[in-house]
């Protein structure tokens, strides 16, 4: 069942905030210290741009909170638990209504 994130209770939000660790957010624990995440998982050795053109070129960090309402989460039919086989965070727009 998928869930969007503007719906789930506080115990789903902290089963989505414990198994999406790459989420890019500025509250996330798994983050570098020593800045943007996005711009240390690419570097410039592998997009040929430097740190600073792909900093401005990429999508900005957003809260948990923020990241969690534009997705939504597969979830088991009863909403217990994340579905161990859907292991992805949709867009949340994409859904009918979204």
């Amino acid at each position: 069942m998928l869930i969007k994130g503007s719906t789930l209770n506080a115990k789903q939000r902290e089963q989505v905030r414990a198994a999406f660790v790459h989420r890019h957010t500025v509250e996330n624990g798994q983050r570098f210290a020593e800045g943007c995440t996005l711009c240390h998982y690419r570097g410039d050795s592998l997009t040929g741009k430097t740190l600073a053109e792909w900093h401005a070129y990429h999508v900005p960090e957003t809260t948990d909170d923020q990241w969690i309402a534009d997705h939504a989460f597969h979830f088991v039919r009863d909403g217990s638990r994340l579905h161990a086989r859907r292991n992805v965070a949709e867009r949340a727009q994409t859904l009918a209504g979204g």
